[in-house]
């Protein structure tokens, strides 16, 4: 396998400015496409609002598709995407809002210049606004009445607390409600400005006439400034247990702990143990609780990092009359990795399975596309896949021992439950068994 290592790209092309305003822009060329890519982050969501307004930065992406001054209602504003089969959407997390519209090659210039109009002339009108505002609730509570999606807000809180990295990205329902529109208007002109966001373009297009519709639809953007990230306090020091009881027919749980932030040189060894736990139907999770315990459909593993903070987890929808001993006999599995060395067979194993994870994805379209993203976002430099890979393939057994004993520990455990047992106590005892 460390042959297909040396066929990993080692090089992205791309070019990167800054117009004068201060936005920056990427340019990632990919010529054997038909399409292009336009998308425009701007660095505001939930970790920039307070206990008062959270929820703003995801009503505001809501209504960014609701008219401007120029195209006053959604239909006037879509109605040119629609013409030319665009995908196009936005989406709100906890460091970022980006918004995107994928069309033909073409099409570059339609694409274009609908990301500037609802970046810079969106009006939210009044009626729009009081409607959104009955569409936000409904999300939060289907999200709520799901507790697949609703255990990791749950979850969130736990580990967090009371600040923004701890609510939930939509908001509460009593904050939606008592927003105003010109709470959204001040929102809006604070941060869609140049020097808040950057602009990434990939797929096929001419680069010299791009730069001048680039220039032409973005130029006259307000400058702004740019708005520092607002750090998360990471508190360690006992286990962290939540529950609640509902009625559901299976216990939905994630178990998780606090890792490293993005750039971190031990995510690489995060990614193998997160590898060995759950790469296919081999892992140890799916051979642990699907096959030899038969007590869940979905589990699996993850590894999250951002700005300023990290998290590993185990998630899974488990039988209830099984819940305390599929999570004991997790956290048992878990708990070996810092006891006992991973083999060399096994490790291998994982990392060949990152290795073909990584070469199936970057035979997809704009796959290269993320790791210059990834930069855009946290300031950091380029990691190419193979520079990502290749620390990979240098993970030692020593390695998963030492990072396994720092970050599985009782003070930085949490476990999350939802579940319809009456046995609370049981829960919140396994926690103290890592």
């Amino acid at each position: 396998m460390a042959e297909f290592l040396k066929q990993i790209p080692n090089k992205i092309k791309y070019e990167k400015y800054t117009l004068s305003n201060g936005l920056p822009v990427i340019l990632i060329p990919e010529k054997d496409l038909l399409s292009c890519h336009c998308n425009l982050y701007v660095r505001t969501g939930t970790q920039y609002e307070t206990k008062e307004n959270n929820g703003i930065s995801h009503f505001l992406e809501h209504l960014l598709f609701k008219g401007t001054k120029q195209k006053p209602t959604n239909f006037d504003l879509t109605k040119p995407l629609d013409e030319i089969g665009a995908n196009y959407n936005a989406m709100t997390g906890y460091e970022f809002t980006s918004f995107y519209v994928n069309a033909g090659y073409q099409f570059i210039e339609t694409a274009i210049n609908f990301l500037s109009d609802v970046y810079q002339n969106s009006i939210f009108p009044e009626a729009e606004f009081q409607k959104e505002k009955g569409v936000i609730l409904e999300e939060i509570k289907m999200y709520q009445d799901n507790p697949m999606t609703d255990i990791e807000d749950i979850f969130n809180r736990v580990v967090y607390g009371d600040q923004p990295a701890g609510w939930n990205i939509a908001g509460t329902e009593k904050n939606i409600q008592h927003l105003k529109r010109e709470d959204i208007i001040k929102y809006y002109k604070t941060y869609y400005c140049a020097r808040n966001s950057f602009l990434v373009i990939s797929g096929n297009f001419e680069k010299k006439k791009t730069k001048q519709l680039v220039d032409k639809y973005f130029s006259n953007a307000n400058s702004g400034q740019l708005y520092p990230y607002p750090k998360t306090k990471i508190v360690r020091g006992k286990p962290k247990f939540i529950y609640q009881q509902r009625k559901t027919q299976e216990t939905h749980f994630i178990l998780g702990f606090q890792t490293f932030p993005y750039g971190n040189r031990h995510l690489y060894t995060i990614d193998t143990i997160d590898s060995i736990l759950s790469g296919g139907f081999t892992s140890r999770l799916f051979q642990l609780v699907r096959e030899k315990l038969g007590g869940a459909y979905y589990i699996h593993s993850a590894s999250y990092s951002c700005f300023d903070r990290g998290l590993f987890i185990v998630k899974g929808g488990i039988k209830q009359d099984q819940s305390t001993l599929i999570i004991k006999e997790i956290l048992r599995e878990i708990k070996s990795l810092k006891q006992n060395k991973v083999s060399k067979e096994e490790l291998q194993k994982a990392k060949n399975y990152l290795l073909g994870f990584q070469t199936r994805n970057l035979d997809q379209p704009y796959s290269l596309v993320h790791y210059v993203i990834e930069s855009a976002m946290y300031q950091k430099p380029i990691e190419t896949p193979y520079q990502k890979m290749k620390a990979i393939f240098q993970t030692t057994p020593q390695d998963i021992l030492k990072i396994a004993n720092k970050i599985f520990t009782k003070d930085n455990i949490n476990l999350a439950i939802i579940s319809n047992l009456k046995n609370k106590n049981a829960f919140a005892k396994l926690v103290k068994n890592i």
